[in-house]
């Protein structure tokens, strides 16, 4: 198994009347929500409420159908490619510090059998096998592969 080093992108900016208005999480999973209201720069007595105006609402809309989901289903799977690769490096970074140490090794597992007895539940991989995790070349993807002795 091969895992690039992938950078999260930044949503896509909304349109300059919308800015102002939107909490836009860096979460691919989280939609953009509309502020209630902004101080009015004309009438701090009366606030600005999204919901009274129709173009705002329309321009959010148009907003999340469009550049957010877009980004949002190209962003989703990179996040999770992103999660996995920092956890690989840093079990290599773990077993290159601590292995010196402490003989490690880093075994996969393949399919769960389970076991139930009346005191334990055992979990116990059907398959295993021996890996290491190398870093290939200059753009640090990890390559997971078997262990060669």
């Amino acid at each position: 198994m091969e895992v690039e080093r992938s950078r999260p992108v930044k949503p896509p900016p909304a349109a300059a009347a919308l800015v102002a208005w939107l909490i836009i999480p860096d979460d691919p999973t989280k939609e953009p929500r509309p502020r209630e209201t902004l101080p009015n720069p004309e009438d701090p007595e009366k606030p600005l409420i999204f919901d009274e105006s129709e173009a705002l609402i329309s321009q959010f809309a148009a907003y999340l159908r469009g550049p957010w989901s877009k980004w949002s289903v190209a962003e989703e799977p990179r996040r999770k490619s992103i999660f996995i690769y920092d956890k690989l490096f840093n079990l290599l970074q773990t077993i290159e510090t601590e292995g010196a140490e402490t003989a490690l090794e880093l075994v996969w597992g393949i399919g769960v059998a389970l076991w139930q007895t009346e005191k334990h539940r055992v979990r116990y991989p059907m398959l295993s096998q021996l890996v290491e995790i190398d870093p290939i070349g200059t753009d640090m993807a990890l390559r997971v592969r078997h262990f060669l002795r």
